[in-house]
């Protein structure tokens, strides 16, 4: 059976969608090839992929390998696009990760959050490839840290459009995912309180300070504390400047006439 892979979706547990449907990508290794393939998706050296997956053997031995992942992985029925050249390789696909970094730089964010549909290859943990998994944990890392940041300026996005509730909502996601995201609970209770809300706000400050005492023996950020302080003494607090409009859905927009 031969697909039409109209997308390889890496966010979460991996998979390949055709036309008509979305089915899991299987265990062996030659995936991991394909996965790293199309998360670049750009040419790449049969040198450079030897000492990617082998840094610790010799290049023939090296090169041998990856030419064996390269066999298995072409006959897979859902690779189809991958060029190969005699000494350089490339799998342009559809890629939700790509997709994920180009709403990034455009500051189109919710479609960036949206996007980000669980953890990077999720379950492909310990792949007994050194220098893989070290790869995995860097990307991971990288791309929760472009969630987190979009995550933010969605809900700055909102909070300067009047539509504190939305906001707290979008912050609380941010902490969902870190509870210890000081940046997002700052944005999560100043948008409760200018929303009508400060007792819920004082609360969740008080919850949280209550955490990082608890767990990591540490005090809030002076930033934050400022912000409790005017919240509990009812003082006004600056509201965020859109800097990116377009972040935000058609549905997000104020009516005609408000900020």
């Amino acid at each position: 059976m031969s697909y039409e892979v109209i997308k390889l979706r890496l966010f979460g547990s991996p998979a390949y969608c055709d036309n008509t449907h979305v089915e899991d990508f299987p265990l062996p290794k030659p995936s991991l090839l394909l996965f790293y393939l199309g998360y670049y998706g750009d040419w790449m050296t049969c040198e450079e992929l030897a000492f990617f997956f082998r840094t610790e053997s010799d290049e023939a031995t090296a090169r041998s390998y990856v030419r064996k992942l390269l066999n298995s992985a072409k006959r897979m029925p859902w690779a189809n696009g991958l060029e190969i050249e005699s000494e350089r390789l490339r799998w342009q696909v559809d890629c939700d990760v790509n997709q994920f970094h180009k709403a990034i730089d455009e500051g189109r964010w919710h479609e960036a959050i949206d996007l980000y549909d669980g953890e990077f290859l999720k379950g492909r943990n310990d792949v007994g490839l050194p220098s893989y998994d070290a790869w995995l944990d860097t990307e991971r890392e990288s791309l929760s840290s472009k969630w987190h940041n979009a995550v933010l300026s969605y809900a700055n996005d909102l909070e300067a459009a009047g539509q504190h509730f939305e906001a707290a909502k979008a912050a609380q996601q941010a902490l969902s995912q870190d509870n210890f995201a000081e940046d997002a609970l700052r944005i999560y209770i100043k948008n409760l309180y200018m929303g009508g809300r400060r007792e819920q706000a004082l609360k969740a400050a008080e919850s949280f300070c209550e955490l990082l005492r608890s767990e990591l023996d540490l005090e809030p950020d002076p930033e934050t504390q400022k912000l409790v302080d005017a919240i509990r003494d009812l003082m006004p607090v600056q509201k965020a400047a859109s800097s990116r409009k377009y972040g935000r859905r058609v549905s997000d927009k104020p009516p005609e006439g408000e900020a």
